[in-house]
C-alpha cells in the first residue's frame, strides 16, 4: 500500500480493508479487461451477463 500511496495511485483512506478492496478490484478488473478481447467470442450470454453485473457492482462500490 505504501508504494501505491507514494506513486499517487491510491488515495489514503483510514480503512485498510477498503484500500485492499480497491487494489484487489483494480487488479482483477485489469486482468479481465486485458483477456476479454481475446476470449470474448467464447463466452456465453450468461457469462457476459455475470461480467456486466460484476463490473457494475464494483463501479458502484468504488463511487461510494
Amino acid at each position: 500500500m505504501s508504494v501505491l500511496l507514494n506513486n499517487g495511485i491510491c488515495v489514503k483512506i483510514t480503512d485498510d480493508a477498503k484500500q485492499l478492496n480497491v487494489v484487489l478490484c483494480a487488479v482483477v478488473m485489469s486482468r479481465i479487461l486485458f483477456a476479454l478481447p481475446a476470449w470474448g467470442g467464447f463466452l456465453s450470454n450468461d457469462l457476459v451477463a455475470k461480467f456486466d453485473a460484476f463490473f457494475q457492482k464494483k463501479l458502484l462500490a468504488l463511487q461510494q
